[in-house]
C-alpha cells in the first residue's frame, strides 16, 4: 500500500493537520502512512541573572525600556493569535494512532537518513505543512510530487513569514493561503487552490497566520484528496520579480515598523 506523509512541526497546528489528513484519507486507497514531525532548536533560558542586576542597580526604567516593551506587545500579540487559534481549531488532538511518526530536528530535514527514511515509505505524495526548504533528494521519492500549503496568495510574497510583510507593507489584499506543488526554487510551483483571508486593518500578522492555519485545516486536506483523486487543476505561476523574503529580514526595525501599522490602525475611527 502507498499513501501521503505529511511533514509538520511539533505545534498545535501541527497536531491538528495530522489528525484532519488522516481522517480525509482514511478508507481511501492512499491513507496517511506516516508524520514526519520536525522540532526546532530549544528557547534560550530566561537571563535571570541580568533581571536581578537591573533590579539591584534600581534601573526599572531600563526595565521598561521601548525593547521591553516592544517584547511585551510581541508577546500579547502572540497569545491573541494562539487564543484565535485554539478556538477556532478545539482541543488539541494526539497524533493519529494508527500512523507512523517520524520525529527529527528540523535542521536535519534534507540529511540522506531522512531521504532514506522516506525512501522506505515509498509514498504517492508528500504534503508539507511547516518546513524548511526541501531539497532535491527529498522532491525526488513522492511519484506524484510534493505539496505545500504558503501563507500568502501565490505568487505574491514568496518565502517565509508572508503575513509580517503583508503588514508591514500595507499589502492586505494579498492574505491568504496557497496550496502548491513544489518545485526546486521557493514557493514557485504550479497552484492547486487560492483561499483569500480578508483581514481588516489592525489585524496583527499573527492572528492573520493564526487564520490562516484554521482556513488550511479545511482546504488542505480536500485539496490532497483532489490531487490524489485526478481531480486538481494545476495553474503555472506567472514569473513575478519580488523577492522571497526570509526570517533575516524580520529585523528589529522592521518589527517596529509592524508595531507602529498596527497602533495607528487600531487608533483609526471605525
Amino acid at each position: 500500500m502507498t499513501g501521503v506523509v505529511l511533514i509538520t512541526r511539533e505545534t498545535p497546528f501541527g497536531h491538528h493537520m495530522a489528525a484532519r489528513m488522516a481522517a480525509a484519507l482514511a478508507g481511501g486507497d492512499s491513507p496517511l502512512l506516516a508524520v514526519m514531525v520536525l522540532s526546532g532548536p530549544p528557547a534560550p533560558a530566561p537571563r535571570q541573572s541580568s533581571l536581578v542586576r537591573a533590579l539591584r542597580l534600581n534601573t526599572f526604567k531600563r526595565l521598561v525600556s521601548r525593547q521591553a516593551r516592544q517584547s511585551y506587545r510581541l508577546w500579547h500579540l502572540q497569545q491573541e493569535a494562539n487564543a484565535e487559534f485554539a478556538r477556532g481549531a478545539g482541543p488539541v488532538p494526539d497524533w493519529p494512532a494508527e500512523v507512523e511518526r517520524h520525529h527529527i530536528p528540523e535542521d536535519q530535514i534534507n540529511a540522506a537518513g531522512t531521504a532514506a527514511w522516506l525512501r522506505a515509505r515509498a509514498p504517492r505524495l508528500l504534503a508539507v505543512a511547516g518546513s524548511p526548504i526541501l531539497g532535491a533528494a527529498l522532491l525526488s521519492v513522492p511519484c506524484d510530487g510534493t505539496l505545500n500549503m504558503h501563507s500568502s496568495l501565490l505568487p505574491r510574497y514568496r518565502g517565509t513569514r508572508a503575513e509580517f510583510w503583508q503588514v508591514h507593507n500595507g499589502d492586505l489584499d494579498c492574505a491568504g493561503i496557497t496550496i502548491h506543488f513544489v518545485d526546486t526554487s521557493v514557493d514557485s510551483g504550479d497552484i492547486l487552490r487560492r483561499h483569500p483571508l480578508n483581514p481588516a486593518p489592525g489585524d496583527s500578522p499573527w492572528l492573520m497566520r493564526a487564520r490562516n492555519q484554521l482556513g488550511g485545516l479545511a482546504v488542505y486536506p480536500e485539496t490532497v484528496c483532489a490531487v490524489l483523486e485526478g481531480r486538481a487543476a494545476r495553474q503555472p505561476q506567472p514569473p513575478v520579480r519580488e523577492r522571497a523574503y526570509r526570517y533575516a529580514d524580520i529585523t528589529p526595525e522592521a518589527t517596529r515598523t509592524v508595531l507602529r501599522v498596527l497602533r495607528q490602525a487600531r487608533q483609526r475611527p471605525a
